[in-house]
């Protein structure tokens, strides 16, 4: 018995350690959901909620198609909701992996074009202080 625990433990603590590689990755590598576009404008709308430590809002980003694509890769904290993105005046699908956003466009965006989206959010962002420098938000009031 207590052998099958172990191993069960053992199984359990392997997954974490793969997911939390695979996330990493995503997050980092030049994947070409990453490389076929540039965003050149992020215009940035938020409405924040200090009693709650709550954020709501949404970022239109303007972006050059490098090579024609149906699908781009952006960022955005698992914490964080999603509640639409917007292109065209229409809903786009998504998929979500950890951090990263695999965005589906309806038809292939042709190399060499400004494109705008916008992408809807709500949530608790992170609040971190840590030895490499403050991260996120920090919401300690002035006296």
């Amino acid at each position: 018995m207590r052998k099958s625990i172990f191993i069960f433990i053992f199984f359990l603590s392997f997954f974490g350690i793969f997911a939390q590689k695979e996330a990493k990755i995503l997050q980092g590598a030049l994947r070409p959901e990453r490389t076929c576009f540039d965003a050149v404008f992020y215009d940035l709308h938020l409405s924040i909620f200090p009693d709650a430590k709550a954020i709501k809002g949404y970022n239109a980003i303007t972006f050059k198609i490098l090579a024609s694509t149906k699908k781009i890769q952006l960022d955005l904290f698992s914490n964080m909701t999603i509640d639409s993105i917007v292109f065209d005046k229409k809903h786009l699908s998504y998929e979500r992996q950890y951090n990263a956003v695999f965005i589906n466009f309806p038809d292939s965006l042709p190399a060499n074009t400004l494109q705008t989206l916008k992408f809807y959010y709500f949530g608790h962002p992170r609040s971190n202080i840590g030895p490499h420098g403050d991260t996120g938000f920090h919401w300690k009031k002035d006296a």
